[in-house]
């Protein structure tokens, strides 16, 4: 097994070989395998969709509306409905 120090490596995720049973790599020189890159993609996924969220907005602000609307109409109408339910199951 190849020495690793902690900057230098870390345990290998993936379910490729050639991993021992504790997920270290086996094989030669370690290299770091961390999470920053889902992190990073999920950061600008979010980014993305605040942006495009921010264009609709922006230059749609008619048909934005439309869809709070309809968004917030759906909320109501599933909380009429749990409470309706809620209240059918305490009413005798």
């Amino acid at each position: 097994m190849t020495a690793c120090d902690e900057r230098s490596c870390t345990r290998d995720r993936s379910w490729e070989s050639p991993c021992d049973s504790n997920g270290w790599r086996t094989d030669g020189p370690c290299h770091r395998v961390d999470e920053e890159g889902a992190l990073n993609m999920k950061k600008v996924l979010i980014i993305a969709g605040v942006a495009l969220l921010l264009f609709v907005l922006v230059t749609q602000p008619e048909s934005a509306a439309g869809w709070v609307r309809g968004i917030l109409g759906g909320l109501r109408y599933g909380a009429e409905a749990l409470i309706t339910f809620v209240g059918g199951i305490f009413r005798r």
